[in-house]
């Protein structure tokens, strides 16, 4: 397969720049999905995001989309792709953020130095552009992943308090979850545990959003209580999490058969969302 991979990148290297640039190496998320399915696949696509790469080195879409591809199977390529666009445009706070959002898959696994990382550049993002309310709507998380509960808190106060009961900010619906998300797992740390079941079900009060409809809600806090024996609360929040993740009834289904059960559900993706 390499072989191949590497006579595909020879044949694209021969066609001129002008045709490079006025096509996509892929077309579309399907066609990604495919090449992540199939390693063939793949390194046809990774070649000819290569030859684009090297058609066009100051192109920062090209190496932004670049980048994104290579992020799942070749994360090293992909963070030197993000701070060659970085390089380009110092100023622009987006690349920063793709930076910290790199870190933060790193530290997914549970590297605290990763999740350290995450934090320091996505608040430089932040402080690039205090308008991106998308930054902060992650931060809050950032930093109880990096271990700072000051900042957590913080993060999180300041942005329950500039969404307010706005339901017309674009924002509003994550906002809410994950700003409230974080102050009760806080309080569960400090051992206040009838504040983390308020925090929870002001969780749930979400009219939903985006990410919240189709990938769901973060089970983190439910998890947290559930293993401090707070069943009836978390058997709520499934309830208040079905009137907007109306894709997820199966899962909240099957979780709610498991806590009934006296067992903690495997929660898998739903604590990092």
């Amino acid at each position: 397969m390499r072989c191949r991979s590497l006579a595909f990148l020879a044949v694209l290297l021969m066609v001129p720049i002008a045709a490079l640039a006025q096509t996509n190496p892929f077309d579309g998320l399907n066609a990604r999905g495919r090449a992540y399915l199939d390693a063939s696949v793949y390194a046809q696509q990774k070649a000819q995001w290569l030859a684009r790469v090297d058609a066009m080195p100051e192109n920062v879409d090209v190496l932004e989309g670049a980048a994104e591809f290579f992020m799942p199977f070749d994360r090293p390529l992909a963070h030197d792709l993000f701070q060659r666009a970085r390089d380009l445009e110092p100023t622009n706070p987006k690349w920063v953020q793709k930076l910290a959002f790199f870190h933060r898959l790193n530290a997914s696994s549970g590297d605290a130095a990763e999740a350290r990382l995450a934090l320091s550049l996505a608040e430089r993002a932040y402080a690039m552009d205090p308008s991106q309310s998308s930054a902060l709507t992650d931060l809050p998380a950032m930093a109880f992943d990096a271990g700072d509960m000051t900042k957590a808190r913080t993060y999180a106060e300041q942005l329950l308090t500039e969404v307010g009961s706005d339901r017309s900010q674009w924002n509003y619906g994550d906002a809410v979850h994950k700003g409230n998300l974080i102050l009760g797992r806080i309080a569960v740390r400090e051992g206040r545990l009838a504040e983390a079941v308020t925090f929870l079900r002001a969780s749930g009060d979400t009219p939903g959003s985006g990410v919240l409809n189709s990938f769901g809600p973060n089970m983190s806090l439910a998890k947290d209580l559930l293993e401090r024996g707070e069943v009836e609360a978390v058997l709520n929040y499934f309830e208040s999490c079905r009137l907007f993740w109306k894709m997820g009834g199966a899962r909240l289904d099957a979780w709610s058969k498991d806590v009934q059960a006296g067992n903690i559900p495997n929660f898998g993706a739903s604590l990092r969302y």
